[in-house]
């Protein structure tokens, strides 16, 4: 039987009508409109003002790109970092320029690492049976942590320098941090010791409790006092607590330093407890009714930040015999991830203490935060009822959405800003009441990451044709973002319990406009492949690209002109 196109045709038209229907019944409910907000001139300008303050600032955009070769079960890994530079003035008007964006030489990093595939073990999961897949996997996973610290290393290196401005690095910052907790994790878990603890520090060495503690709580960032953050909310209070003197507290006082009452703080207590007996850790020490935490952890993040400091000027070091050997020892995968993680952790903080913009931008996104929870939940705020959507994402569902209301979505537009807890859960209202609860186990903390989708161009010939739509988040901003925080109740691990996250569903968030009016000033229409998104980024990506391409043929090269003559041996 002959292949029929028109046929096939027809019957893609006929599903894709459906798949229309069924979102042109959800689209045309008018509450929806209310979970969008445009961002006009006068409104971003005003916000970015307030959020910045007046003055010259820097802006630069961060990204990255690897190269993996395999010659003679030889793994040749290369990967790159580049950041261009645009500036940002701010007096009566503010005046964006990245159109002369400069590569600044000194902020552009790579490293080749060579490694024989029977070392691959040593330093990434491959599996037991060691497959072609498996080792082609492993090989592409520590490629890829190696790319993400790359652009962290000169993400930090710049924002020591510069302290204020806007700083945007590809990817989502809260997508980030959930996978490298889980390697530092799986690190602790191992009999084998980190890299960490052989990197000698101003403060001593690093240890596992340092690396558990770094992990959790960052250089002192917010733990909600519920579930499985619980031990952690109290440990970060004992070891504020050592500022003060000896550290000693009396364990019902533990409540009122922490805001919790009596029976969480036993459950707490006791969680702490346990923590240390499964994973071997000092953590706190006890005398009567009074505890305190272990007396070294007082310097905990000053030696994990220098350590990471070590690890990373070694890797990135012209000068070492082999990246990835240190003091004898392989850094492993899940060491590429904690130092990652702290340099992540080390960057939102120096955001924090500027107020500078840290944004994470991601192209392609499958995320679904806003139809597992939050549409629901605004439209049962307001009294509406709740509507069941069938997409695949949210942002195809907001590109959907956006070019079927055109006339009332001019861009550029962004949606509300929600907490990136929102991203582990969903809304169930199986038993009636609609209640929060976790997607998988736990519900991720919030005050870390505030996140939001947006759309910065329309056709000026038809409203409906527009630029993708993009995601991004950014950490939370106590100052701005304390106005916006909501309660809720949700249900985690079968117990009820209160979230506080950030919702913008009460009042506008002056940074959410800020952000929409600074990247709406920051594409070139003009380019089909860069519009709505950001130029800076879009310069980094092709010269990284670019590189990439010119190290892959020197990579060849180098391993004809050396590896040809073992083949005759």
């Amino acid at each position: 039987m002959m292949f029929n196109p028109d046929r096939l045709r027809d019957r893609v038209s006929y599903i894709a009508e459906i798949f229309e229907k069924r979102l042109r019944e959800v689209v045309t409910r008018g509450e929806l409109l209310d979970l969008i907000t445009p961002v006009d001139p006068e409104t971003g300008s005003r916000a970015l003002k307030e959020v910045m303050g007046e003055g010259v600032f820097p802006i630069y955009g961060v990204d990255g790109s690897v190269v993996l070769e395999d010659r003679l079960e030889i793994a040749l890994i290369y990967v790159c970092a580049a950041a261009f530079k645009g500036s940002l003035r701010i007096s009566e008007e503010v005046r964006f320029d990245v159109k002369n964006a400069e590569l600044v030489e000194p902020l552009s990093t790579g490293v080749a690492i060579p490694m024989w595939l029977e070392d691959l073990p040593n330093v990434e999961e491959v599996g037991s049976a060691s497959t072609d897949y498996e080792i082609s996997r492993g090989m592409e996973n520590m490629a890829g942590r190696l790319m993400r610290l790359a652009e962290l290393k000169l993400l930090r290196e710049i924002m020591t320098k510069e302290r204020k401005g806007i700083f945007l690095i590809d990817g989502l910052i809260s997508g980030m941090i959930g996978p490298l907790s889980r390697d530092v994790r799986t690190l602790l878990k191992r009999p084998n010791s980190s890299v960490f603890e052989k990197v000698d520090t101003s403060h001593g060495r690093v240890t596992r409790e340092d690396l558990l503690v770094a992990s959790s709580l960052g250089p002192n960032f917010y733990i909600p006092p519920r579930g499985a953050y619980l031990k952690y909310c109290i440990l970060g209070a004992l070891i504020r607590a050592l500022d003060e003197g000896e550290g000693w507290v009396d364990i019902p006082s533990l409540g009122d330093i922490v805001g919790i009452d009596q029976g969480k703080v036993l459950q707490g207590y006791r969680g702490l407890k346990g923590l240390s007996r499964s994973l071997k850790l000092n953590l706190i020490e006890r005398r009567g009714s009074y505890v305190r935490a272990d007396p070294k952890l007082k310097s905990y993040w000053e030696r994990v930040i220098e350590a990471s400091h070590s690890i990373i000027d070694h890797i990135f070091s012209d000068t070492a015999d082999h990246p990835l050997m240190l003091e004898g020892s392989w850094i492993t995968g899940l060491d590429l991830s904690a130092v990652s993680l702290f340099t992540l952790y080390e960057v939102i903080e120096l955001s924090l203490k500027e107020e500078a913009l840290l944004i994470g931008i991601a192209k392609d996104t499958g995320s679904t935060d806003l139809q597992r929870t939050l549409i629901n939940l605004s439209l049962i705020k307001r009294g509406s009822e709740p509507m069941e959507i069938e997409a695949k994402s949210d942002k195809g569902f907001l590109a959907l959405l956006s070019s079927l209301r055109s006339e009332e979505l001019p861009t550029p537009w962004r949606t509300i800003e929600y907490d990136s807890a929102f991203t582990t859960t969903f809304l169930d209202s199986s038993g009636g009441r609609p209640i929060v609860k976790p997607a998988r186990r736990v519900i991720a903390r919030e005050r870390l990451a505030v996140k939001s989708y947006f759309q910065l161009r329309s056709s000026s010939r038809d409203r409906s044709l527009r630029s993708p739509v993009f995601c991004y988040d950014r950490p939370y901003y106590p100052r701005f973002d304390e106005e916006l925080l909501d309660e809720l109740e949700c249900e985690e691990r079968g117990r009820r319990t209160r979230l506080r996250p950030f919702l913008e569903f009460r009042r506008r968030s002056k940074i959410g406009d800020a952000i929409i009016f600074a990247l709406s000033n920051m594409d070139d229409p003009n380019v089909v492949e860069e519009m709505g998104h950001n130029h800076l980024l879009f310069l980094a990506d092709k010269f990284v690209k670019a590189l990439a391409r010119q190290a892959k043929q020197a990579i060849k090269g180098v391993a004809e002109l050396e590896l040809t003559p073992l083949t005759r041996k």
